[in-house]
């Protein structure tokens, strides 16, 4: 599996004065394997600079279990509102009973 994330910074929905900034952000999970595999659970673990970190675990994708023969991949976005330093995030995706690790950066603000 693949797994690719882009962001983009939503400034109309941003507040400095609040320290708090939006972000859209665009994940495709493209099936790099030679076996079909089905996407079973996610888990975020997203750390800011200071070291404050958040999880977010659920089954599947936005609602969805998607099943990727290869070659095949799946698109979603979502968005989120972080304090300006940079994240990274790690994300684990359960497939077919194998975790597999991936880690994403976004852009500073």
């Amino acid at each position: 599996m693949k797994v690719s994330v882009e962001t983009k910074f939503l400034p109309a929905d941003s507040s400095e004065e609040g320290a708090t900034y939006c972000f859209s952000y665009f994940v495709t999970i493209e099936n790099s394997g030679d076996v079909g595999a089905q996407l079973i659970a996610r888990h975020w673990i997203i750390e800011d600079a200071k070291g404050l970190h958040q999880e977010v675990r659920g089954l599947g994708v936005v609602g969805q279990q998607p099943f990727l023969q290869p070659g095949e991949s799946f698109s979603y976005n979502s968005g989120t509102d972080y304090e300006p330093h940079r994240i990274y995030a790690r994300v684990i995706l359960l497939c077919n009973g194998r975790r597999q690790i991936f880690r994403c950066g976004d852009p500073a603000v």
